[in-house]
């Protein structure tokens, strides 16, 4: 039996992402972001969600400190969000990392893990590029380059909305 189309907007319930209840943030391109504080829409009937999301450009750029700042070496997913954090083509990337572009969409796809060499090449690159004062400060770079990193692996990334439309991340789950 076929679904009748709804009006998703007029069946919609206005919810609030709570720690209990974090907002599953998958429009960042992370499978692992989850967001406290904000309103977002459910629609009771396909289950679609939009949620208003202020600052989004301060939320991305905190992500991407997160995943520079890690202890733990870069999965693909979280290579493709820098790059696209960077508005770089993979093709550029591909030339970063002195690799050919199929390797490059091998480790952006998962496909083949990223090496230690390219993890810091990558975090190093990010943090210069990014215009993030914060990533930009020599401490960071530094220990971006001399970290020695632990097999991948993904803990949930949680971002409180404060006031003032501020954005409070950490690496634990919501």
């Amino acid at each position: 039996m076929v679904e009748q189309d709804h009006d998703c907007e007029a069946l919609a319930q206005k919810r609030r992402a709570t720690k209990q209840l974090p907002y599953h943030f998958v429009e960042s391109g992370l499978p692992n972001v989850y967001l406290v504080g904000i309103r977002y829409f459910a629609c009771p009937r396909c289950r679609k969600q939009s949620a208003e999301i202020p600052a989004v450009n301060q939320l991305l750029t905190a992500l991407a400190r997160i995943l520079v700042e890690k202890e733990t070496t870069l999965t693909g997913e979280e290579l493709r969000f820098l790059r696209k954090r960077l508005s770089k083509k993979a093709l550029e990337m591909a030339e970063v990392l002195a690799v050919e572009p199929e390797h490059y969409s091998r480790l952006e796809t998962g496909k083949l893990q990223i090496s230690a060499a390219s993890d810091k090449i990558v975090r190093a690159y990010y943090a210069l590029q990014s215009n993030d004062p914060m990533l930009q400060k020599s401490a960071v770079l530094k220990q971006a380059l001399e970290t020695r990193r632990k097999p991948h692996g993904t803990a949930n990334i949680a971002a409180s909305l404060a006031k003032g439309s501020q954005w409070k991340t950490g690496e634990n789950a919501a």
